[in-house]
């Protein structure tokens, strides 16, 4: 175990427009992380996990799933198309930093 381990810190992520309050809820560098929202988000209980898998060719893939609650019944399918096309731009983003890094 690490002596900097992150689990339960929690931080502020997002843009200067908009911020939100996560805990992280697993660390294992480089290729797993865990949070949860704790801001009171149109959705409860919201946690994600991102794994990072190397391909045998060195390409790296990115599966991000999360789960949460609905707040507002019926709203549950519009959130998850929201967060599924900006969790997708995440991790395109994710995914060229790693290979500005690997260059």
């Amino acid at each position: 175990m690490r002596d900097d381990m992150a689990v339960g810190r929690v931080r502020v992520v997002g843009t200067a427009r908009s911020n939100t309050a996560e805990q992280i809820t697993v660390d294992e560098p480089p290729m797993t992380h865990g949070y949860r929202i704790l801001a009171d988000w149109p959705v409860r209980d919201y946690s994600a996990r991102v794994v990072l898998t190397e391909g045998a060719e060195g390409a790296l893939t990115v599966r991000w799933s999360g789960q949460f609650e609905e707040r507002i019944p019926g709203s549950g399918l519009l959130w998850r198309a929201f967060l599924r096309r900006f969790l997708g731009r995440l991790a395109e983003n994710l995914l060229a930093y790693a290979s500005k890094q690997a260059a």
